[in-house]
């Protein structure tokens, strides 16, 4: 069963260069598509540059397991590992979740970033053969 929720997504950490290809990524799962912000900030402890999106859509599963994929999105278009925040507010019960995946859950979900990796190869396939 799905339900309708609110999710926002951050990610700091990322290669800059790789900005476009992770937002991409991400909107293959949630429909954030013209709704990223980016916030730049150079100040004491160095430069900060964070990519986020919030947006309105229906949700199969749990914020985790949603949070998991996004994060394996994420990393695969970075190419490396970077920070990835996700919020989900259920606009059926309140109130919200948040869910963070950085370092520490890279190892874990390293098959279910394979499996992504493979799944888009198979697509990318498909379409040159059409």
């Amino acid at each position: 069963m799905s339900s309708d929720y609110r999710m926002s997504v951050a990610i700091t950490g990322h290669q800059i260069e790789n900005e476009a290809v992770i937002m991409e990524a991400i909107n293959c799962y949630w429909p954030f598509a013209g709704e990223w912000l980016t916030l730049r900030n150079s100040g004491a402890q160095g430069n900060f540059r964070e990519l986020s999106a919030t947006a309105d859509g229906s949700l199969s599963g749990s914020v985790g397991d949603f949070a998991d994929r996004i994060a394996a999105a994420a990393w695969i278009a970075n190419g490396t590992v970077c920070e990835v925040v996700v919020s989900g507010t259920c606009l059926e019960f309140l109130p919200a979740e948040t869910v963070v995946r950085d370092q520490d859950d890279y190892d874990r979900l390293q098959s279910l970033v394979q499996q992504l990796q493979d799944r888009r190869a198979a697509q990318d396939d498909e379409s040159e053969d059409a």
